[in-house]
């Protein structure tokens, strides 16, 4: 069934007949060019009528904050069901801006899925409408038949077949493209047909945090960008935050009022700290920026927005904020009580924190931000939405109503001087983090001026800590359902899929709800994909569905037909970790907790269990049951197992693939787990020396165990890049211009210290600790070696009277030169506590995961119980 829009062939002309072009007899033209418009004219009557009738601005939530562009607000329709006349409402689209559509979608299904894949989709542009919509079906079992208002639409149309289908999936990880099968099976449609047509919901799917773009991004280039693009436009994020030109606006800006070259980049930090400086926290530390890097983020920047744009995204770049260097006082001569500091952040001192802040009751404050949204628009372009945060974790000089309405309406008004449909995205992570200051009456205050139609504020952490519901909806300005869940790029299993299905749609319930969009605000990807593509898959969906159906079909899908014989492990084995991993639950609080749990093998040494096995933010307590983890593993490895025995040529499949990357994920997690009991082990062996006469030979024997689960991880995770701590150290070393010496070794300080010491003197250590490959071996072991060797030797001194060992001090200047050691090639250190074991030949990422559920299932089954 083609419905009632003229359908493109797959090179983008008019299938069915020759392209519409110029003739020879002008009055047959004239009468053609007639006829259309008065169709044009009648259909488009026939889809206003329509829309009104089937999208009211109301709701039985409340009235909905209207943003530009976004005219129709989300209504009672029941966008999971087919709607019979939606075809009638729409109709094909002509002239260049549907070929260039059919380009862009073209080019999109080549670069996800290989040539011969490809060219069995065919993509039907309809008309541009709010809301948005595609339907897809399958024709005779070889072409799938996608109807969508744009590229964007259509993207999430292959996506949904993809994922209800068990056919195929993209995501964080993967370097090999999924194939469509022959034939191909028909849609699953509920209400038959063998059509299935969603709607969006809600007009906004928001994607990223500014610490995204240190934590995950600092050293990408295009080939990354690109990869990540097409993720996003599959799971339909409409608004990408692409921050990376920031620094290349302000150089122009700053340059504008005087200021040196050698002054601005000694401003800047580092290129893995830029989060914070464009957060207003941070300020100089690990730089000074070189030229180079400016040079490669404005090439970037334009190419990423070219793409997001093309593929029908709606980017959100940065405003100002009010942050500017302690040169821009006296440069601009403005009146006393235009600037003040704000206070430090996070134990760093003056040098690097601290900094100056143009009032925003100035009308320098107007005139700073009024030229960066011009300056930007001159180099990027525009698409009026704008993120900025003047108090990310730093409090206003001022909890009264009156200066903080003035905040608030001066960032506002020197957003809209710049750009008049600027829109204000605000991170509403001031709110949650400061809440002793941000209470009701001061949240008011500060966006109570700002009209609805030019706010859009994040509710950052939405699955964990919402704001929404005690802000009466932002008193009535939009906002942005998100799922943060992780913090630091921490790559522990652990979320709450019951949370994040279910509680989207009870906000959006709420009485008065002005709920705008879903999101993820992540503070770093390729980690739990799962807790984000069901956050967006929300988009395209108007109620809650069954989460053990989802979660069955998200597994089936992500590995695709070719393990179809083990489909009902690959089911189980998801079951089980959403009734442990993905269950967990803060009684407390009533939420998800705040992050992922944080792995024992990259906690500083203690001696002290509280310090290293404790709860809470950046805790590494479980909160599940570890058992029923164990069972998920060895459930997904022996059907891996199984598999490779039967059909041997099955192992060509894995290489490259998301199965590969989930039995080394199981395998890491599992280990990193069954280190937290060999840590108990030893701390309580240590504890009960005065009265075990074996103390220092049983310590000896579970430190020994300990370190080479550590060196066993360690091999584990070098087999694949995506777990490497090398890729992320060279990717760094890469930008350096020309191979210059000094910026290998700046940008290599940068990707070492984030991970570790984070600050000159680990000012927030190991936040964002990496359980990475070479990471281990290099670091974490070395630490805990100098720890545990510590205690033994002072366990075998005990007796005599030898004072508690004190290995901190040697840890600290351990850490400290790491930074500055590249430390080999392998990332190892030559005084390796225990030499490899013999690996299966050769060494792969899934035949070293199965070698280690051979040597460690017993073990891991035996002490999961104990397990915190």
């Amino acid at each position: 069934m083609r419905g009632a829009g003229r359908p493109f062939a797959r090179d983008g002309r008019h299938s069915g007949g020759r392209t519409p072009g110029p003739t020879s007899n002008s009055c047959t033209l004239r009468m053609w060019a007639q006829g259309v418009a008065i169709m044009a004219v009648v259909w488009l009557t026939c889809a206003i009528a329509i829309a009104m009738l089937y999208w009211p601005e109301t709701t039985s939530s409340g009235t909905l904050g209207v943003l530009p562009g976004h005219e129709h607000a989300p209504g009672g329709h029941r966008a999971g069901h087919h709607d019979p006349m939606v075809h009638k409402v729409h109709v094909g689209s002509v002239g260049a801006p549907a070929s260039a559509a059919q380009d862009t979608f073209r080019a999109f299904l080549n670069r996800v899925f290989p040539a011969e894949s490809a060219d069995r989709v065919t993509f039907l542009l309809e008309s541009p409408t709010s809301p948005s919509w595609f339907s897809v079906t399958v024709v005779d079992g070889g072409e799938l038949v996608i109807r969508a208002d744009g590229v964007l639409s259509a993207a999430g149309a292959v996506n949904h077949y993809c994922r209800t289908s068990g056919l195929c999936s993209t995501s964080w990880g993967q370097t090999t493209k999924p194939s469509l099968p022959r034939p191909l099976p028909p849609v699953l449609d509920e209400v038959g047909g063998g059509v299935a047509t969603r709607q969006r919901w809600l007009p906004h799917s928001y994607n990223m945090n500014f610490c995204t773009h240190s934590y995950t991004m600092a050293w990408w280039g295009w080939e990354e960008w690109e990869r990540e693009l097409d993720w996003m436009a599959l799971h339909g994020v409409t608004m990408p935050l692409i921050a990376l030109g920031r620094e290349v606006v302000f150089r122009v800006l700053y340059r504008e009022f005087g200021m040196s070259d050698e002054d601005i980049l000694a401003y800047f930090t580092g290129p893995a700290f830029l989060a914070w400086h464009r957060m207003g926290n941070l300020k100089s530390f690990a730089g000074p920026m070189p030229p180079s890097y400016l040079e490669h983020s404005e090439k970037l920047t334009a190419r990423i927005l070219v793409r997001a744009r093309e593929l029908g995204m709606t980017p959100v770049l940065p405003g100002f904020s009010g942050h500017v260097p302690n040169q821009l006082e006296k440069l601009t001569k403005a009146p006393p009580g235009s600037f003040s500091s704000l206070p430090t952040w996070s134990g760093f001192g003056q040098e690097h924190s601290g900094l100056a802040f143009v009032e925003p009751t100035s009308e320098l404050y107007l005139t700073l931000g009024k030229r960066f949204i011009e300056i930007q628009t001159e180099l990027f372009g525009t698409d009026h939405y704008y993120a900025t945060d003047q108090f990310n974790e730093n409090d206003p000089r001022s909890p009264d109503s009156t200066y903080l309405r003035q905040c608030g309406t001066a960032q506002m008004d020197s957003m809209l001087r710049g750009d008049p449909k600027a829109v204000w995205v605000l991170q509403g992570w001031l709110f949650v983090f400061h809440s002793a200051f941000w209470k009701a009456k001061e949240i008011e205050a500060y966006i109570g001026g700002i009209p609805a139609t030019n706010l859009l504020v994040l509710d950052l952490i939405s699955e964990a800590t919402p704001a929404y519901d005690s802000t009466e909806s932002y008193h009535g300005k939009p906002w942005v359902f998100n799922t943060l869940h992780n913090f630091g790029g921490a790559v522990g299993m652990r979320g709450n899929l019951k949370t994040v299905m279910e509680r989207p749609y009870a906000a959006r319930a709420m009485a008065n709800s002005t709920m705008a969009g879903i999101g993820i605000s992540m503070e770093a990807i390729n980690q739990n994909p799962i807790m984000y593509e069901l956050t967006l898959s929300h988009a395209w969906e108007s109620a809650p569905r069954p989460l053990g159906v989802w979660v069955s079909g998200w597994a089936a899908a992500r590995y695709g037909p070719m393990w179809t014989p083990q489909r009902a492990a690959v089911v189980r084995t998801w079951q089980l970790l959403t009734e442990s991993a993905y269950a967990v639950f803060d009684p407390t609080q009533g939420n998800g907790y705040w992050g992922v749990s944080r792995s024992v093998i990259t906690k500083r040494p203690s001696l002290t269990v509280q310090a290293v096995v404790n709860d809470g933010f950046g805790g590494s307590q479980l909160k599940y049951d570890a058992c029923k983890f164990v069972t998920a593993w060895s459930t997904l490895l022996s059907a891996v197992q199984a598999e490779l025995g039967a059909h041997p040529g099955s192992a060509n499949g894995l290489a490259g693939s998301l199965l590969e990357l989930d039995v080394v994920d199981l395998t890491r997690q599992t280990l990193s787990n069954h280190a937290e009991t060999l840590y108990l082990e030893f701390v309580s062996i240590v504890a009960k020396q005065a009265t075990t006469p074996t103390a220092a030979e049983d310590a000896g024997r579970v430190r020994d165990a300990f370190l080479e689960l550590l060196h066993d991880v360690d091999t584990l995770l070098l087999t694949l890049e995506h777990f490497s701590f090398g890729r992320w150290e060279r990717a760094a070393q890469a930008l350096a211009t020309g191979g210059s010496t000094e910026e290998r070794a700046l940008f290599a300080f940068n990707a070492r210290n984030l991970v570790t010491l984070w600050g000159p003197t680990g000012q927030i250590q190991d936040y964002s600790a990496r359980l990475w490959g070479g990471l281990i071996q290099s670091y974490y072991a070395v630490r805990w070696g100098m720890a545990m060797n510590a205690t033994v030797d002072w366990l075998h001194k005990a007796t005599d009277g030898a004072a508690p060992p004190n290995f901190d001090s040697a840890i600290t200047d351990f850490s400290q030169k790491w930074q500055h050691n590249p430390a080999g090639d392998g990332y190892r250190f030559e005084a390796t506590p225990h030499v490899a074991p013999p690996w299966p030949a050769p060494r792969s990422a899934v035949g070293t995961a199965l070698a280690l559920m051979t040597k460690y299932g017993d073990r891991v089954r035996e002490s999961c119980a104990r397990a915190i």
